[in-house]
């Protein structure tokens, strides 16, 4: 820091040169009272600053937007209130969005349009909607005494594209009169005279760059996925563009094909919604348009023609005619999607700030390093203490060497937010090492951040100090493929803690079963500590043990857990503190007489420490029991609350959200907000129904 910058500096400057060369002589005493005094004086500076740029909405504080919006008489939602005038930070950013306040005025010139609803519910929400008048769409008789009165669409039933999005968005077929309300809370109606239906996508819309497609072993190698799991997963447009493109929607076979019967082009090349690149002779050529051929591939019952390559969107599959598949291998570029920002993923995340002594390492293409192997080989050879690794391509690195760290070591492996990496440890060879190890000493801290890891998971051994896993997907449980079922058997761990004193924190992750010691080397030896929070760790069934010894009896390990999933059997020593959470599978603790649960949904037949808050209620008549759209890792809607799913649990956190990983997205209060804005915005007489689009 200069010192120009440096309050100690700055005001040590201004005291007589005399008293300087004392304080000097006598040790430098008095600069570092200054220094002191010169962090108070930063303090009140930046706050006399931030007095100016609270007057205007594009740059004050998150505190000070709801008071610029009284000033215009903004209302300030009910449920922005926590009930004694003050709101969390990320809460009160959810609940009431800078950009609606700053945009209240011009919006209300145009009350009533449909673009206007659909900029208020996007910039009230933040998700991109999609207002229909379900009116418009009406069967009727044409009269020639009402010329407005659009006539009656036939369904055209050789018009795949149209007929494929009966119920949908897109929605332009002829309906009848429902007589149903649209605003139910019930079973609320859609096609009425008055009724306008507002489509929201919860789910993101997720890139990922020409990363490796999986091949499978079938029909001479020429059937591929496009995740590299092996997994089937559904395609996703790209927002941002014109018409259909500015929104999230998933990308079916009818969508994508355009008139002529071909993809269309404005969805596939590089930058779009997906591309083919064939990897040849160390160069990558992209796969002709024109060779693209939509097709249903379930089963994979149908074979390409020469020349040509078969698409299915709705499975995420590519087939090739046989003896034309890529000799090097085909990369993919494609949007899936997910609830939140959470695992491996190309998204921005907010990184560790590294010491200023630490050795940077980057592997990419254009990098360094080319291989992960390199990196760590590096830095085992030069005895670094301090190291950060950082992936900077969607490559696929398969059994690095087992990483070691003597005493006080830290090592950090990282992602950058346009990269999603994957260790791929899958048993392919019997001789082939079956976990990442992290063979750690006293002191030995590890940071794993925006990984995915795929195979028997990571392994931590001898008295590694600590363990973060940040934005990680640790492949729960099952071994990739096309079907990817699991047998009744428990899965193999995703996490094998076998250290003395390791400290695990897990944040925003998604893990597969967490398997640790049942007793600790000594007899007064301390449980170790694992914190688990805005993650989702799953067993694949609530049959399985999600935390427990690989004998199934307590783990030696003390919990602590905050607004997550936990899928599947835990049994562990001591739970410290849990909440906002969902264990949705049988919770055991031995020691039960610390500890807490607040807000949290747990079988009722658990033996667990006191509850708080907690669904089923004791006094309840029955049990209540979560409802997921989806508990199989792959699918977009994974771990994600149902919309049937009981208030009490989609509601039942302590400040109104819901319990479990995905708490932080504030989406019972983001509705009932969009609601009470859309009341302010509606035409005279209509009525709202809000549909989840996604």
């Amino acid at each position: 820091m200069s010192e120009l910058t440096d309050p100690a500096a700055r005001l040590y400057r201004l005291l007589p040169s005399v008293y300087r060369e004392r304080d000097i002589a006598a040790g430098g005493a008095l600069r570092a009272l200054l220094g002191v005094i010169g962090e108070q004086v930063e303090i009140v500076q930046g706050d006399i600053d931030q007095l100016y740029d609270n007057w205007f909405i594009e740059t004050c504080d998150d505190w000070v937007v709801p008071y610029i919006g009284e000033l215009i008489g903004y209302r300030t939602p009910a449920v922005a209130d926590d009930g004694d005038g003050a709101a969390e930070p990320a809460r009160l950013r959810a609940l009431v969005p800078r950009r609606d306040v700053g945009n209240a005025l011009r919006w209300r010139r145009r009350k009533g349009s449909a673009a206007v609803l659909e900029e208020v519910a996007s910039a009230v929400c933040g998700w991109p909607c999609r207002a229909v008048e379900f009116g418009r769409f009406l069967a009727g008789t044409a009269s020639l005494r009402d010329p407005g009165l659009p006539p009656s669409r036939l369904a055209p039933v050789r018009d795949a594209a149209v007929c494929s999005g009966a119920g949908s968005p897109f929605d332009s077929l002829s309906h009848g009169v429902d007589l149903r309300r649209a605003s139910s809370t019930q079973r609320p109606g859609r096609h009425g005279p008055l009724s306008l239906g507002l489509f929201v996508w919860r789910l993101r819309s997720l890139p990922v760059t020409k990363m490796a497609s999986y091949c499978l072993d079938r029909h001479e190698k020429a059937c591929y996925t496009f995740s590299v799991l092996g997994n089937d997963t559904p395609l996703f447009l790209a927002p941002g563009g014109e018409g259909l493109l500015r929104w999230p929607a998933r990308l079916t076979r009818a969508l994508m094909v355009d008139a002529q019967g071909r993809v269309a082009e404005a969805l596939y090349g590089e930058g779009r919604a997906l591309a083919l690149w064939r990897r040849e002779a160390g160069a990558l050529t992209l796969v002709p348009r024109e060779q693209l051929v939509v097709a249903d591939l379930s089963g994979w019952r149908r074979r390409p023609r020469a020349g040509t390559v078969q698409i299915d969107p709705d499975r995420g599959r590519i087939a090739f005619a046989p003896g034309e598949a890529p000799e090097a291998g085909l990369l993919v570029s494609y949007h899936t999607a997910f609830s939140a920002p959470m695992g491996g993923g190309e998204y921005v995340r907010t990184e560790r700030s590294a010491s200023s002594g630490c050795e940077h390492l980057t592997v990419g293409p254009d990098a360094e390093y080319a291989t992960l192997d390199e990196a760590l080989e590096f830095r085992e050879r030069e005895k670094l203490d301090d190291v950060v690794i950082t992936l900077t391509a969607n490559a696929v690195y398969a059994d690095p060497p087992p990483i070691r760290l003597r005493k006080g070591q830290r090592l950090e492996i990282r992602a950058t937010g346009q990269a999603r990496p994957l260790i791929d440890l899958r048993n392919r060879h019997r001789d082939a090492r079956e976990f990442l190890i992290l063979q750690g000493n006293e002191g030995g801290c590890v940071w794993l951040v925006g990984l995915m890891v795929a195979g028997r998971g990571v392994q931590v051994r001898g008295e590694l100090e600590a363990l973060t896993l940040r934005h990680c997907t640790l492949v729960p449980g099952w071994e990739p493929g096309a079907s990817c079922t699991q047998d009744e058997q428990d899965v193999a761990p995703s996490l094998r803690l076998e250290g003395r004193s390791t400290r695990v924190v897990l944040e925003h992750s998604i893990v597969g079963p967490i398997s640790v010691p049942a007793h600790g080397r000594g007899a007064e030896a301390e449980p170790l500590e694992l914190r688990i929070s805005d993650s989702i760790v799953d067993a694949t069934s609530t049959r399985r043990r999600a935390i427990a010894a690989a004998d199934g009896e307590a783990a030696h390990v003390r919990l602590t857990v905050y607004r997550s999933t936990l899928i599947g059997q835990v049994h562990a020593r001591a739970l410290a503190l849990a909440a906002d959470s969902i264990f949705h599978g049988a919770v055991r603790i031995s020691e039960r007489q610390q500890g807490c649960l607040r807000f949290c949904w747990v079988p009722r037949h658990s033996a667990t420490p006191r509850r708080f808050s907690c669904q089923p209620a004791a006094t309840a008549t029955h049990e209540l029991q979560p409802r997921f759209s989806s508990l199989h890792y792959g699918q977009p809607d994974y771990a994600q609350l149902a919309p049937n799913c009981p208030a009490e649990i989609s509601a039942g956190a302590e400040d109104g959200s819901e319990m479990g990983a995905f708490h932080d997205l504030f989406q019972p209060q983001r509705q009932a907000h969009l609601r009470e804005r859309m009341a302010e915005f509606l035409p005279v007489g209509y009525e709202l129904a809000l549909i989840n689009a996604s």
